[in-house]
């Protein structure tokens, strides 16, 4: 070729060159269909072991522990005496009550005589009926002041705690004693609150206890959940108790919510950066940023609670220089994992 001529084709085509430096091919880019499907969460939670029913004894009279003979691990039956107080001053002080109101009724009964015949005035006759009245009060309240000094077990149980000592001498009000009932022995346990409104009352959880499984039933969803862990509480009962099980025990407990439709891609199409959770959406040949909210995990795949609807396209894999807009190629995916519930 002539100098001339290639110098010339040079110069001709060095624009051409130029133009073709900024055209850029689309990204090659693998892509996975949203998918909607009915799905239960399951998950084990660390639970213990509470007696649901306890009866704790307070003295409701200042006094000394006259009869006191139960401690902890004792078995109770229902109407056996727990503890009783030393009852001598109140005995006396009732004594001196009936004999008060027997003498007020007599002067009643002298006054109405003397009334009828009018030898004594309306007056007496009512202010006399009144100290009656008050008397029979008072020899009420030493009754029930009484009553209160013997304590007995509403229930059969099993003492859980002892606080004091054959002897003592305790004010009002001291907790003395407390007696469990080991039949109303239930499970405890915490769970996030989005997960607890997906829970039905009377719905079958697993319990494994010492190394065994053992089947339970939900009784009792709390109705708050605190304000920084976000975790409520949950009640379950045994069907059948185990044999040596007892309040404190620890446990593990799997349950699972109630299947629901939810919205599914795989993990590996969810990115995160400073603006928070988002996908690459497929449409029109072009990828599109869009905002998502996840929610949980099953297997390889992600729950989107918001920003997706069923059948949509989003990239897996290929997210190089993707920005929005960017015209993209859509690859096969190769060997697309099965998705599973955990």
């Amino acid at each position: 070729m002539p100098a001339a001529l290639f110098w010339s084709t040079l110069l001709f085509c060095l624009p051409l060159l130029a133009a073709g430096s900024t055209f850029a091919a689309p990204a090659v880019v693998e892509t996975a269909r949203v998918e909607k499907r009915a799905l239960a969460i399951e998950l084990e939670r660390p639970g213990t072991l509470i007696y649901r029913r306890r009866f704790r004894v307070f003295n409701q009279e200042e006094g000394r522990l006259q009869r006191f003979p139960w401690r902890e691990g004792d078995r109770v039956k229902k109407g056996e005496v727990l503890l009783e107080l030393d009852t001598r001053l109140l005995r006396s002080e009732m004594r001196k009550a009936e004999a008060d109101m027997r003498l007020k009724k007599r002067r009643l009964e002298r006054l109405e005589k003397l009334a009828r015949q009018k030898a004594a005035s309306s007056d007496e006759v009512a202010e006399a009926r009144t100290e009656l009245e008050v008397a029979r009060a008072e020899l009420q309240i030493l009754r029930i002041r009484l009553g209160h000094a013997r304590v007995t077990a509403p229930f059969d149980g099993v003492v859980v705690e002892r606080l004091a000592e054959p002897g003592d001498v305790r004010s009002r009000y001291t907790h003395l004693l407390t007696l469990a009932d080991p039949r109303s022995l239930v499970i405890r346990f915490r769970l996030e609150g989005r997960l607890m409104a997906q829970l039905e009352p009377s719905g079958k959880i697993r319990v494994r206890w010492a190394g065994k499984g053992y089947d339970a039933v939900i009784t009792r969803l709390f109705p708050e959940v605190d304000t920084v862990s976000r975790l409520g509480t949950v009640e379950a009962r045994f069907e059948r108790i185990p044999e040596g099980a007892r309040a404190g025990d620890f446990v593990r407990v799997r349950l699972a919510t109630s299947p629901r439709e939810r919205l599914l891609i795989p993990a590996s199409a969810l990115r995160v950066d400073r603006k928070g959770e988002y996908v690459f959406l497929v449409k029109g040949g072009k990828v599109w940023r869009r905002k998502v909210k996840s929610g949980f995990r099953f297997g390889e795949d992600v729950e989107i609670a918001e920003g997706l609807r069923s059948a949509q396209e989003v990239v897996v894999r290929g997210f190089m220089d993707l920005e929005n807009g960017k015209e993209v190629t859509v690859s096969p995916r190769r060997h697309p994992k099965k998705r599973t519930a955990p």
